[in-house]
Formats: structure tokens, sequence, C-alpha cells
């Protein structure tokens, strides 16, 4: 329950993306919340519409936008959406309709990782080109759960967080040889 108590994600300026605590812990969250769009001096600077917004989300690095993940009420499962920070709209990302979360940008801003869950499998890695609206499986496992956890700098790899059958640990995936 600890993981619901609150979202933040910053761009390379500074300003912070956060989602408030809920009053009260559940999974999926209870309560609609807004995104707050936060300076330094602590000034809310745009707010999202308010949604089932979890804990994961992350920013662009120049801080335009803000992938969030979100809970759809009716079916209890999760999508990534775009908070757009200048015209504060709010758009899918994915359309999965499964679990769907931990979005992690590379440093271009256009390309967004994420882990993907398949009833009855763990984690699927993924990696989402939102230039072009291409998205890739990179790792797809039924015994094995693989999560993003952040881009090295040149965007030719990507540190996974791989769990399940005695391989729990930190990996990296590189995109010139396709492979962890």
């Amino acid at each position: 329950g600890l993981s619901y108590l609150s979202g933040i994600s910053a761009a390379r300026d500074g300003t912070l993306a956060v989602r408030q605590p809920p009053a009260i812990l559940s999974d999926p969250p209870a309560k609609s919340m807004e995104i707050r769009i936060v300076n330094r001096m602590g000034q809310v600077l745009a707010r999202s519409a308010a949604g089932l917004f979890t804990n994961r989300m992350a920013m662009t690095p120049d801080g335009r936008s803000v992938a969030a993940q979100m809970v759809d009420p009716q079916s209890s499962t999760n999508d990534l959406y775009r908070f757009d920070v200048g015209t504060g709209l709010l758009s899918p990302l994915t359309t999965t309709r499964m679990w769907t979360g931990r979005p992690v940008w590379a440093r271009d801003g256009r390309r967004l990782a994420y882990a993907n869950q398949p009833r009855g499998t763990l984690d699927d890695l993924h990696v989402l080109n939102t230039a072009d609206g291409t998205d890739t499986a990179l790792v797809r496992s039924v015994e094995l759960g693989e999560q993003p956890a952040a881009w090295s700098p040149d965007g030719r790899h990507l540190l996974v967080y791989r769990f399940g059958k005695g391989s729990t640990g930190l990996y990296a995936w590189s995109f010139d040889a396709k492979s962890l």
C-alpha cells in the first residue's frame, strides 16, 4: 500500500509533476485526483483533469508532458495517458485494457519505455515511439517480469528490473544487440 502514497517526477529544469497522496490507500485508487505541475517555489503552474491516477508517472525531460498510469474504474485495468502541460489535455498513450504502467521517458522525450501485463503472465517490456506511434515489445515472457527503470543518456541501453523464477535483479537491455 505504501507505493500509493504519492507520485512525483521531475523535468531537467526542476519543474515537478506531482500527484497528491490519497486520503485512503487502495489499489486501485478509490478517489479521483489531479496531477499538478509545480515550480521550485511551490507554485502550481498547471493541473490535469481529475482521474484515478496511480503514483506511476514520468515527466518528459523538457517538462512539456507527463505520462501517467490511470485506472479505468469500469474494468479496473490500467493504461498510460499523456497530460500535455501547455494545453491541459489528457490523451491515451496506450489502449491495452490490461495492467500497463511504470513509464520511463528517454532523454529525447520521444520514446517511452513501459511495462505491460497480459492476463496470466508477468510484465512484458515495451517501448512506444510517440513520434510515429510505433509500439515495440522488447521482451515477452510468461515466467519472468520486466519493468523499465532508466534510460542511458545516449538512448542505446535501458536499465530493466527483472523478477521471477530466481532471476530478480537489474539488467541492461541493449538496443544494438536487441537483448538483455
